[in-house]
């Protein structure tokens, strides 16, 4: 945000609605060039009234007119987010209804330029009820808001029956989708320290299991093999599996003594438990 002056307005196309002739601010985003009130936007943000404040407010020696005040904005910033910015200081009909795409765009202009008021407007209309916890989360992060906005979010969708939909991820992004996943894991977990063993039952259902979410994410990949994963198989693969096994120990009958001396065997380099569990998992944070 710099200030200028009124040369090269004639390149700037006036806003149909904020050139307001009345006004006396010329703000520029991109090519276009709004004229209004000072007053709104010194009132509300400390960095407007700064800037404001530094324009030489001068007269000429022909009319004793004051010279235009004017400020461009940085390139960064689009004309269409600047307008939603200041549909708030010029409400029509005196009402805020807004959809939650304006909103996002209102707060994220609110937190820019310290428009703190603006800023908890933003917040109470994005907080009603037909703004889902993950939407409003993921804007809220977006604009680094304080843990104190954030903080109850996190803790609905933790405790939430339903874990969070692939939109949901995509929209909350890496960061925020870990947190409430290891959270929920946690809390819902039976096992010391977080953990939440599988159940040797439950070990052949992992398979179909992956598959049946490959098919919500990627029905391409789902339509590939399934590798096992974890050391889990599902029941086919396990058939075969066994089948290989038997072959293997045919072969090497007269060598298993030195693997089966602690009541484990190999079959196909998988260690192979007395109960037949297998016994091959992942390490994660040095334990088993």
């Amino acid at each position: 945000m710099t200030s200028s002056s009124t040369t090269g307005f004639q390149n700037l196309q006036h806003h149909d609605k904020y050139f307001i002739h009345s006004a006396d601010l010329y703000v520029i985003a991109e090519k276009t060039l709004f004229k209004v009130h000072s007053h709104f936007l010194t009132r509300e943000s400390a960095k407007f009234e700064d800037e404001v404040n530094q324009l030489e407010v001068s007269t000429t020696s022909a009319d004793r007119s004051p010279t235009p005040k004017v400020i461009a904005l940085h390139e960064s910033v689009k004309a269409a987010h600047f307008e939603k910015l200041l549909s708030v200081f010029y409400p029509e009909k005196y009402s805020y209804e807004k959809p939650v795409e304006d909103w996002e765009v209102i707060l994220a202009q609110a937190v820019k330029w310290s428009f703190n008021e603006v800023k908890e407007l933003c917040i109470r209309e994005l907080s009603k009820d037909t703004v889902s916890v993950a939407t409003r989360l993921a804007i809220f992060e977006a604009n680094n808001l304080e843990s104190r906005y954030t903080r109850t979010l996190y803790g609905l969708l933790c405790a939430d029956d339903l874990p969070l939909t692939l939109a949901e991820m995509e929209k909350l992004g890496l960061k925020a989708t870990y947190i409430i996943m290891t959270a929920r894991e946690r809390l819902r977990s039976s096992g010391e320290g977080g953990r939440s063993p599988l159940s040797p039952e439950r070990r052949s259902d992992v398979g179909p299991t992956l598959r049946s979410v490959f098919q919500t994410v990627d029905p391409v990949t789902a339509t590939s093999p399934t590798t096992p994963t974890n050391g889990a198989m599902d029941k086919n693969t396990a058939a075969n599996a066994q089948g290989s096994s038997s072959t293997g120990q045919n072969v090497n009958k007269g060598n298993s003594a030195g693997g089966t001396s602690n009541g484990n065997a190999t079959a196909n380099g998988r260690a192979i438990g007395s109960n037949g569990e297998d016994k091959t998992h992942r390490k994660r944070n040095g334990n088993i």
